[in-house]
């Protein structure tokens, strides 16, 4: 199977990595370089949006386009012409595809759609209603409202990292199971 992908101007390349996953498509990874550009987007967008603790995320995932773009451009010809286009996300699972079914997409991009609008939402009705509060309570109301949609995206953090911890460990479980059967099948 031909790859539509190929090694492209140098000034380019260093032109359009300033921008994540824009080098990617521009060396012909769509895949890969939609998924940069978009996973960017959405840190900026929640980060503006709803919690100012996913600022971090932005120059993080900045920094890692920019120099994977280069990465890719600095690739000898063979290397480069034998990689496939993944999403971001599989590659940086180490190779092995996430496949997501098409159910669990809809899920997924449902509850995105949900989080982003009463983000949205919430901006809307809380301006609103604190621009009702009077003069010296309106700062103790502010800073109490304003919290809130930061507070509830970091529990959601938390809650996402155990559950990510929980599925490892049962992994690392599974796998050392695994060996201990594989070895006591050898030694019998």
């Amino acid at each position: 199977m031909k790859h539509i992908h190929k090694k492209k101007s140098n000034f380019f390349t260093f032109i359009f990595s300033f921008v994540p996953g824009c080098a990617e498509m521009y060396m012909g990874f769509m895949n890969n370089g939609l998924s940069l550009l978009a996973v960017f987007m959405l840190a900026c967008m929640l980060s503006l949006g709803c919690s100012e603790i996913l600022l971090v995320t932005i120059p993080i995932i900045w920094f890692y386009g920019f120099f994977h773009a280069h990465k890719l451009a600095g690739l000898d010809d063979e290397t480069f012409d034998a990689l496939e286009d993944n999403y971001i996300w599989d590659e940086l699972a180490g190779g092995k595809s996430i496949v997501i079914p098409k159910e669990k997409q809809k899920k997924i991009i449902s509850y995105i759609l949900i989080f982003v609008g009463a983000g949205i939402l919430w901006n809307c009705v809380t301006h609103f209603v604190l621009s009702m509060v009077p003069g010296e309570y309106w700062h103790i109301a502010y800073i109490i409202v304003d919290r809130i949609p930061g507070n509830i995206v970091a529990v959601l953090l938390i809650v996402f990292g155990i559950k990510l911890i929980k599925g490892k460990k049962k992994q690392i479980d599974m796998e050392s199971e695994d060996l201990m059967d594989g070895y006591d099948n050898q030694s019998a």
